[in-house]
Protein backbone atom coordinates (compact mmCIF):
# COMPACT_ATOMS: atom_id res chain seq x y z
CA UNK A 1 0.00 0.00 0.00
CA UNK A 2 0.79 3.41 -0.88
CA UNK A 3 -0.31 6.58 0.42
CA UNK A 4 0.25 10.01 -0.58
CA UNK A 5 -0.94 13.75 0.16
CA UNK A 6 -0.75 16.06 -2.58
CA UNK A 7 -1.56 20.15 -1.43
CA UNK A 8 -2.79 21.61 -5.28
CA UNK A 9 -0.67 24.35 -6.73
CA UNK A 10 1.50 24.10 -3.26
CA UNK A 11 3.98 21.44 -3.91
CA UNK A 12 6.20 22.43 -0.77
CA UNK A 13 3.02 22.94 1.51
CA UNK A 14 3.26 26.40 2.66
CA UNK A 15 0.33 28.58 3.91
CA UNK A 16 -0.69 31.61 5.50
CA UNK A 17 -2.92 31.79 8.57
CA UNK A 18 -6.24 32.20 7.04
CA UNK A 19 -6.07 30.54 3.64
CA UNK A 20 -7.98 27.15 2.52
CA UNK A 21 -5.64 23.99 2.11
CA UNK A 22 -6.80 22.51 -0.87
CA UNK A 23 -5.44 18.82 -1.97
CA UNK A 24 -5.73 15.16 -2.62
CA UNK A 25 -4.97 12.11 -1.02
CA UNK A 26 -4.19 9.45 -3.44
CA UNK A 27 -4.36 5.18 -1.94
CA UNK A 28 -2.50 2.84 -3.93
CA UNK A 29 -3.48 -1.00 -3.23
CA UNK A 30 -1.53 -4.12 -5.11
CA UNK A 31 -4.70 -5.94 -3.91
CA UNK A 32 -8.59 -5.07 -2.59
CA UNK A 33 -8.41 -4.51 1.14
CA UNK A 34 -11.77 -4.36 3.14
CA UNK A 35 -12.01 -1.13 5.25
CA UNK A 36 -14.29 1.07 7.42
CA UNK A 37 -13.50 3.98 6.73
CA UNK A 38 -11.01 6.70 4.81
CA UNK A 39 -10.67 9.94 7.75
CA UNK A 40 -8.76 12.76 6.86
CA UNK A 41 -7.08 15.35 10.01
CA UNK A 42 -5.52 18.21 10.18
CA UNK A 43 -3.95 19.18 13.62
CA UNK A 44 -1.65 22.34 14.58
CA UNK A 45 -0.41 22.12 18.20
CA UNK A 46 2.14 24.26 19.92
CA UNK A 47 4.07 22.03 22.16
CA UNK A 48 7.18 23.04 25.01
CA UNK A 49 8.96 20.75 26.98
CA UNK A 50 12.12 19.67 29.42
CA UNK A 51 13.40 18.20 31.96
CA UNK A 52 13.97 19.60 35.54
CA UNK A 53 17.49 20.96 36.14
CA UNK A 54 17.93 18.40 39.22
CA UNK A 55 16.45 15.03 38.28
CA UNK A 56 14.69 13.54 41.76
CA UNK A 57 14.68 9.81 42.20
CA UNK A 58 11.82 8.51 39.83
CA UNK A 59 8.54 8.16 41.20
CA UNK A 60 6.77 4.96 40.28
CA UNK A 61 3.05 4.89 39.22
CA UNK A 62 1.89 2.52 41.75
CA UNK A 63 -1.37 1.36 39.58
CA UNK A 64 0.52 0.85 36.10
CA UNK A 65 4.21 0.03 38.12
CA UNK A 66 5.39 2.67 35.27
CA UNK A 67 7.71 5.68 35.89
CA UNK A 68 6.14 8.81 36.24
CA UNK A 69 7.38 11.61 33.86
CA UNK A 70 8.35 14.81 35.77
CA UNK A 71 9.24 16.77 33.14
CA UNK A 72 8.12 20.85 32.84
CA UNK A 73 5.33 20.57 29.64
CA UNK A 74 3.14 22.52 27.67
CA UNK A 75 0.52 22.45 25.16
CA UNK A 76 -1.98 24.33 23.37
CA UNK A 77 -4.21 23.37 19.90
CA UNK A 78 -4.73 25.62 17.66
CA UNK A 79 -6.19 23.42 14.58
CA UNK A 80 -8.38 19.85 14.99
CA UNK A 81 -10.35 18.58 12.00
CA UNK A 82 -11.70 15.26 11.15
CA UNK A 83 -13.57 14.64 7.73
CA UNK A 84 -14.02 11.04 6.54
CA UNK A 85 -13.54 10.60 2.92
CA UNK A 86 -14.81 6.95 2.87
CA UNK A 87 -17.26 5.55 5.72
CA UNK A 88 -16.68 6.12 9.15
CA UNK A 89 -15.01 4.51 12.22
CA UNK A 90 -18.61 2.42 13.05
CA UNK A 91 -19.29 1.77 9.30
CA UNK A 92 -19.92 -1.76 8.25
CA UNK A 93 -16.82 -3.04 5.72
CA UNK A 94 -16.45 -1.91 2.30
CA UNK A 95 -13.86 -3.61 0.00
CA UNK A 96 -11.62 -0.79 -1.76
CA UNK A 97 -10.70 -2.21 -5.03
CA UNK A 98 -7.25 -2.60 -6.36
CA UNK A 99 -5.20 0.28 -8.43
CA UNK A 100 -5.31 3.93 -7.28
CA UNK A 101 -7.84 6.14 -5.41
CA UNK A 102 -8.41 9.55 -5.31
CA UNK A 103 -10.27 11.68 -2.21
CA UNK A 104 -10.56 15.78 -2.62
CA UNK A 105 -10.62 17.27 1.02
CA UNK A 106 -10.12 20.73 1.68
CA UNK A 107 -9.82 22.75 5.35
CA UNK A 108 -9.14 26.54 6.51
CA UNK A 109 -6.75 27.70 8.53
CA UNK A 110 -7.61 29.79 11.63
CA UNK A 111 -6.28 33.51 11.02
CA UNK A 112 -4.88 33.53 14.29
CA UNK A 113 -2.46 30.45 14.20
CA UNK A 114 0.97 30.92 14.96
CA UNK A 115 4.31 30.41 12.33
CA UNK A 116 5.81 26.75 12.52
CA UNK A 117 8.72 26.16 14.53
CA UNK A 118 11.00 23.65 15.24
CA UNK A 119 13.50 23.70 18.62
CA UNK A 120 15.70 22.16 21.00
CA UNK A 121 12.61 22.64 23.86
CA UNK A 122 9.66 22.38 21.80
CA UNK A 123 7.69 23.06 18.44
CA UNK A 124 4.68 24.20 16.47
CA UNK A 125 3.55 21.88 14.10
CA UNK A 126 0.46 21.34 11.77
CA UNK A 127 0.30 18.04 10.16
CA UNK A 128 -1.89 16.33 7.61
CA UNK A 129 -3.00 13.09 8.48
CA UNK A 130 -4.71 10.44 6.07
CA UNK A 131 -5.79 7.44 8.22
CA UNK A 132 -7.19 4.19 6.69
CA UNK A 133 -9.31 2.29 9.31
CA UNK A 134 -9.84 -1.48 8.38
CA UNK A 135 -11.39 -4.32 11.52
CA UNK A 136 -8.87 -4.51 14.50
CA UNK A 137 -6.42 -1.64 12.65
CA UNK A 138 -5.59 1.27 11.62
CA UNK A 139 -2.84 3.19 9.12
CA UNK A 140 -1.77 6.59 9.02
CA UNK A 141 0.33 8.45 6.75
CA UNK A 142 1.18 12.05 8.27
CA UNK A 143 2.45 14.93 6.25
CA UNK A 144 3.37 18.08 7.73
CA UNK A 145 3.06 21.88 6.38
CA UNK A 146 4.36 24.77 6.94
CA UNK A 147 1.73 27.90 8.38
CA UNK A 148 2.84 31.69 8.90
CA UNK A 149 1.41 34.30 10.26
CA UNK A 150 1.44 37.69 8.33
CA UNK A 151 -0.46 39.71 10.43
CA UNK A 152 1.46 39.96 13.43
CA UNK A 153 4.48 41.62 12.08
CA UNK A 154 3.72 43.88 9.29
CA UNK A 155 7.48 45.63 8.95
CA UNK A 156 6.11 48.35 7.21
CA UNK A 157 4.85 50.05 10.30
CA UNK A 158 5.71 53.46 11.25
CA UNK A 159 7.62 52.71 14.12
CA UNK A 160 9.26 50.22 13.01
CA UNK A 161 10.78 52.49 9.95
CA UNK A 162 12.47 54.85 12.46
CA UNK A 163 15.81 55.13 13.09
CA UNK A 164 17.06 53.79 16.58
CA UNK A 165 20.07 54.33 19.13
CA UNK A 166 21.39 52.19 21.98
CA UNK A 167 24.13 53.08 24.36
CA UNK A 168 26.11 51.15 26.86
CA UNK A 169 29.20 51.86 29.17
CA UNK A 170 31.27 50.23 31.12
CA UNK A 171 34.40 51.21 33.93
CA UNK A 172 37.87 49.48 34.07
CA UNK A 173 39.52 49.10 37.62
CA UNK A 174 42.27 51.79 38.02
CA UNK A 175 40.69 53.88 34.91
CA UNK A 176 39.68 57.13 35.23
CA UNK A 177 37.57 57.45 32.42
CA UNK A 178 34.47 54.75 30.94
CA UNK A 179 34.60 52.79 27.74
CA UNK A 180 30.58 54.21 26.11
CA UNK A 181 29.31 52.21 23.01
CA UNK A 182 27.11 53.44 20.99
CA UNK A 183 25.13 51.42 18.11
CA UNK A 184 22.40 52.61 15.28
CA UNK A 185 20.34 51.00 13.39
CA UNK A 186 18.25 52.58 10.59
CA UNK A 187 15.30 50.81 11.42
CA UNK A 188 14.15 47.97 13.21
CA UNK A 189 11.77 45.58 10.96
CA UNK A 190 13.43 43.42 8.29
CA UNK A 191 12.81 40.15 6.25
CA UNK A 192 14.90 37.16 5.82
CA UNK A 193 17.61 37.59 3.33
CA UNK A 194 18.10 41.85 4.27
CA UNK A 195 21.36 43.35 4.94
CA UNK A 196 21.13 44.99 8.49
CA UNK A 197 23.64 48.34 8.69
CA UNK A 198 25.22 48.61 11.72
CA UNK A 199 26.94 51.78 12.90
CA UNK A 200 29.16 51.66 16.79
CA UNK A 201 31.15 54.45 17.74
CA UNK A 202 33.38 53.98 20.29
CA UNK A 203 34.58 56.13 23.14
CA UNK A 204 37.93 55.07 24.68
CA UNK A 205 37.49 57.60 28.10
CA UNK A 206 39.35 54.51 29.90
CA UNK A 207 42.61 53.96 27.77
CA UNK A 208 42.34 50.12 27.59
CA UNK A 209 43.41 48.67 24.05
CA UNK A 210 40.92 46.52 21.93
CA UNK A 211 41.08 43.25 20.62
CA UNK A 212 37.71 42.45 18.09
CA UNK A 213 34.36 43.64 17.21
CA UNK A 214 31.49 40.86 17.11
CA UNK A 215 28.27 41.64 15.41
CA UNK A 216 25.53 38.84 16.20
CA UNK A 217 22.39 38.01 15.22
CA UNK A 218 20.43 36.26 18.05
CA UNK A 219 17.23 34.51 18.41
CA UNK A 220 15.31 34.31 22.05
CA UNK A 221 12.91 31.56 22.19
CA UNK A 222 11.19 31.67 25.80
CA UNK A 223 8.97 27.80 26.41
CA UNK A 224 5.95 28.05 28.75
CA UNK A 225 5.33 24.66 30.99
CA UNK A 226 1.80 24.52 32.47
CA UNK A 227 2.49 21.29 34.15
CA UNK A 228 3.48 20.56 36.64
CA UNK A 229 3.56 23.65 37.01
CA UNK A 230 4.34 27.06 35.31
CA UNK A 231 7.30 27.41 34.14
CA UNK A 232 9.34 29.82 31.79
CA UNK A 233 12.77 28.55 30.05
CA UNK A 234 15.11 30.93 27.82
CA UNK A 235 17.22 29.92 25.50
CA UNK A 236 19.21 32.27 23.18
CA UNK A 237 21.39 31.56 20.30
CA UNK A 238 23.85 33.28 17.40
CA UNK A 239 22.14 32.75 14.17
CA UNK A 240 24.49 35.20 12.62
CA UNK A 241 27.67 37.03 13.40
CA UNK A 242 30.86 39.05 12.10
CA UNK A 243 34.21 38.94 13.44
CA UNK A 244 36.26 42.32 12.78
CA UNK A 245 39.68 42.56 14.45
CA UNK A 246 41.00 45.87 16.41
CA UNK A 247 44.35 47.23 17.84
CA UNK A 248 45.14 50.02 19.49
CA UNK A 249 43.08 52.33 22.07
CA UNK A 250 41.79 55.03 19.67
CA UNK A 251 38.21 55.83 20.18
CA UNK A 252 36.33 55.31 16.79
CA UNK A 253 33.50 54.94 14.40
CA UNK A 254 32.97 51.88 12.66
CA UNK A 255 30.17 50.38 10.11
CA UNK A 256 29.33 46.72 9.80
CA UNK A 257 26.09 44.44 8.38
CA UNK A 258 24.80 40.98 8.67
CA UNK A 259 22.48 39.76 5.94
CA UNK A 260 19.32 37.56 8.21
CA UNK A 261 19.03 33.68 7.51
CA UNK A 262 15.91 32.35 6.90
CA UNK A 263 14.12 32.25 10.27
CA UNK A 264 10.51 32.19 11.69
CA UNK A 265 9.34 35.70 12.42
CA UNK A 266 9.04 37.25 15.06
CA UNK A 267 6.00 35.64 17.29
CA UNK A 268 5.30 37.03 20.49
CA UNK A 269 1.29 37.00 20.52
CA UNK A 270 -0.56 34.37 19.61
CA UNK A 271 1.18 31.24 20.88
CA UNK A 272 1.34 30.77 24.90
CA UNK A 273 3.95 28.09 25.05
CA UNK A 274 6.38 29.61 22.95
CA UNK A 275 7.46 33.09 22.21
CA UNK A 276 10.33 34.29 19.62
CA UNK A 277 12.06 37.32 19.40
CA UNK A 278 15.76 38.68 17.95
CA UNK A 279 17.72 41.59 18.86
CA UNK A 280 20.94 42.76 17.34
CA UNK A 281 24.29 42.57 19.59
CA UNK A 282 27.61 44.11 19.31
CA UNK A 283 30.24 43.12 21.41
CA UNK A 284 33.81 44.96 22.29
CA UNK A 285 36.82 42.57 23.67
CA UNK A 286 39.82 44.26 25.28
CA UNK A 287 42.78 42.75 25.66
CA UNK A 288 42.13 42.48 29.41
CA UNK A 289 39.78 39.75 28.45
CA UNK A 290 36.49 42.36 29.02
CA UNK A 291 33.57 42.89 27.13
CA UNK A 292 31.38 46.31 26.47
CA UNK A 293 27.92 44.82 25.10
CA UNK A 294 24.95 46.73 23.45
CA UNK A 295 22.12 45.12 22.05
CA UNK A 296 18.68 46.41 20.02
CA UNK A 297 15.86 44.29 19.77
CA UNK A 298 14.67 44.01 16.06
CA UNK A 299 11.22 42.77 14.25
CA UNK A 300 11.36 39.68 11.78
CA UNK A 301 8.49 39.72 9.60
CA UNK A 302 7.27 38.86 6.43
CA UNK A 303 5.77 41.58 4.27
CA UNK A 304 8.56 44.42 3.14
CA UNK A 305 6.86 44.52 -0.28
CA UNK A 306 2.96 43.34 -2.18
CA UNK A 307 3.17 40.36 -4.14
CA UNK A 308 2.72 40.40 -7.26
CA UNK A 309 2.51 37.12 -8.44
CA UNK A 310 -0.62 34.73 -7.43
CA UNK A 311 0.17 31.95 -4.08
CA UNK A 312 1.88 29.71 -4.28
CA UNK A 313 4.63 29.05 -3.99
CA UNK A 314 8.40 28.28 -5.27
CA UNK A 315 10.04 31.40 -6.20
CA UNK A 316 7.99 34.64 -6.27
CA UNK A 317 8.84 37.95 -7.74
CA UNK A 318 8.11 41.07 -5.58
CA UNK A 319 8.07 44.80 -6.39
CA UNK A 320 10.72 46.87 -5.17
CA UNK A 321 12.21 47.35 -1.52
CA UNK A 322 13.44 51.07 -1.59
CA UNK A 323 15.38 51.11 -4.77
CA UNK A 324 16.04 47.39 -4.39
CA UNK A 325 14.26 44.92 -6.39
CA UNK A 326 13.52 41.52 -4.84
CA UNK A 327 12.59 37.75 -5.35
CA UNK A 328 10.98 35.43 -2.49
CA UNK A 329 11.75 32.13 -1.86
CA UNK A 330 10.97 29.34 0.44
CA UNK A 331 13.67 27.38 2.03
CA UNK A 332 14.30 25.57 5.09
CA UNK A 333 16.25 26.80 7.86
CA UNK A 334 19.69 25.39 8.01
CA UNK A 335 19.14 26.10 12.12
CA UNK A 336 16.74 23.44 12.77
CA UNK A 337 16.89 19.74 12.29
CA UNK A 338 14.41 17.42 10.04
CA UNK A 339 11.82 15.43 12.43
CA UNK A 340 9.88 12.51 12.48
CA UNK A 341 6.83 14.14 13.35
CA UNK A 342 4.59 10.53 13.53
CA UNK A 343 6.51 10.51 17.08
CA UNK A 344 6.79 6.61 17.01
CA UNK A 345 3.19 6.22 16.51
CA UNK A 346 2.88 2.02 16.15
CA UNK A 347 0.00 3.29 13.30
CA UNK A 348 2.14 5.21 11.43
CA UNK A 349 3.14 3.69 7.64
CA UNK A 350 7.22 4.79 8.03
CA UNK A 351 8.47 7.68 8.88
CA UNK A 352 7.63 11.27 8.04
CA UNK A 353 10.05 13.30 8.34
CA UNK A 354 9.46 17.48 8.50
CA UNK A 355 11.42 20.78 8.95
CA UNK A 356 9.71 24.12 8.36
CA UNK A 357 10.20 26.72 5.32
CA UNK A 358 10.26 30.26 5.49
CA UNK A 359 10.22 33.18 3.25
CA UNK A 360 13.62 34.33 2.22
CA UNK A 361 13.86 37.86 0.51
CA UNK A 362 16.72 37.41 -2.60
CA UNK A 363 17.97 41.11 -2.59
CA UNK A 364 20.22 42.31 -6.03
CA UNK A 365 23.13 43.75 -4.65
CA UNK A 366 23.21 41.98 -1.16
CA UNK A 367 26.41 40.11 -0.55
CA UNK A 368 25.51 37.18 1.62
CA UNK A 369 28.47 38.10 4.00
CA UNK A 370 27.81 36.44 7.37
CA UNK A 371 30.33 34.27 9.00
CA UNK A 372 30.56 31.03 7.56
CA UNK A 373 27.69 28.72 9.68
CA UNK A 374 29.35 25.61 10.81
CA UNK A 375 26.02 23.56 11.53
CA UNK A 376 26.00 24.06 15.12
CA UNK A 377 23.64 26.88 16.73
CA UNK A 378 26.40 29.30 19.12
CA UNK A 379 24.48 29.90 22.83
CA UNK A 380 24.46 33.62 23.32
Amino acid sequence: MQCEIKFHNNPKGYYNAGETIVGCAIITLPEKLSIQGIAFKVNGYGESKWPPKKQKKPKIDKKTGEIIDNSFHGREDYLSTVNFLLGSEKALSIEMPPGKSFYDFQCTIPKNCPSSFEGQHGHIRYEACLEIISPGNAIIHTEGFTVSNITENNIKAPHLMVPINMESSRSFCCKSGDVNLYMDLPKTGFVSGEEIPITVKVENNAGVYFKSLIFHFNQVIQYTSYQPKIQIKTSAFSLADKNLILSGAASRTMQGSLVIPEVPPTSEAFSKVIRISYEISVIIETTRKKIIRSSVPVIIGYEPVEITAPAPRDTVDVQSIGSISSSMKYEESKFMKKVDITDGDKHAKGKSTFAPKYPVFELDGIDQNNDEYDGELKKY
